[in-house]
């Protein structure tokens, strides 16, 4: 066992969670500007679906997690993203 290297891939692991998280929001974050982009010139109406927006080339694919490729969901109500391993306040 090499001492100390346990103990550095954690410090990594942690960082490395963190960063990921950041992305994460910063992209829910830009998905609900596109959704709102799209409400402006859509008359006030929000898309039904992310899909809506992949279809419509406001996005290039269905947004996914940074971390593990988890979906991100969205509320058509509301037009927020989330995602399950990241939530935001």
């Amino acid at each position: 066992m090499i001492v100390g290297c346990e103990k550095q891939t954690g410090s990594y692991t942690t960082v490395h969670h963190s960063g990921m998280a950041a992305t994460c929001n910063a992209n829910q974050r830009t998905i609900e500007a596109t959704v709102q982009a799209y409400k402006m010139t859509h008359g006030g109406a929000l898309p039904a679906s992310l899909y809506e927006l992949v279809d419509g080339g406001q996005l290039g694919s269905y947004p996914r997690c940074p971390e593990d490729g988890t979906r991100y969901t969205y509320n058509p109500a509301t037009g927020k993203v989330s995602c399950p391993n990241h939530p935001r306040n």
